[in-house]
């Protein structure tokens, strides 16, 4: 994880795998800004992603300081099964956190999700998926019958730690898909929504 809980900022968390990452059964990568500080991107540069049973990678803003995006190249294959990259701008945050995955074949099986959410006045970040050869979405978990899907949302209102009701105004971020063949089955989804009149 990287975190600030300060003015300071962090830098960039780089990882490197000539051959494979593997985020499993509970592993995660985080980026956190949690005051006035921001931290930098999270970067993967692999030939095949894959994660499975575990929250894998998330970006959350919370104070005036700015969680960074996440990019990921993986050259081979990306793969999320029964997980999820969520990012997340909450009450003070100004900046969204971008997610940019580009593949070979793109997947998200079992309950997989891509999101990105804002709860206040910054806006959702955006989601660029480019598979140079597939992208497919399929299945639903056996634990919680959820559909695999890839979102971005306007959150509607949260409560801060004064327990003022805050509403969120930023704008839902785009999404694009950038493949020569689309699959989605089994209830499988893309959407963007807004939660807040």
């Amino acid at each position: 994880m990287v975190s600030t809980g300060s003015t300071g900022n962090t830098g960039d968390l780089t990882i490197q795998a000539r051959n494979s990452v593997n985020i499993t059964e509970n592993g995660n990568l985080a980026l956190s800004a949690l005051s006035s500080g921001s931290t930098g991107n999270l970067r993967i540069e692999t030939g095949t992603l894959k994660i499975e049973n575990t929250n894998g990678i998330g970006a959350f803003s919370s104070g005036s300081g700015s969680a960074g995006s996440i990019f990921i190249q993986a050259k081979n294959a990306f793969e999320v099964i029964n997980g999820q990259i969520i990012t997340g701008a909450l009450l003070e945050s100004k900046s969204r956190s971008d997610i940019t995955i580009d593949t070979k074949r793109f997947n998200l099986t079992n309950s997989a999700a891509l999101v990105t959410n804002t709860f206040g006045a910054a806006d959702a970040g955006n989601i660029v998926i480019r598979a140079s050869e597939s992208a497919s979405m399929s299945g639903v978990s056996p634990s919680n019958s959820l559909y695999s899907f890839i979102s971005s949302a306007t959150a509607g209102e949260r409560e801060d730690s004064t327990g003022n009701i805050i509403k969120a105004t930023g704008n839902g971020g785009n999404i694009t898909i950038e493949t020569p063949r689309l699959t989605l089955s089994d209830g499988a989804g893309v959407s963007t929504s807004s939660l807040q009149s």
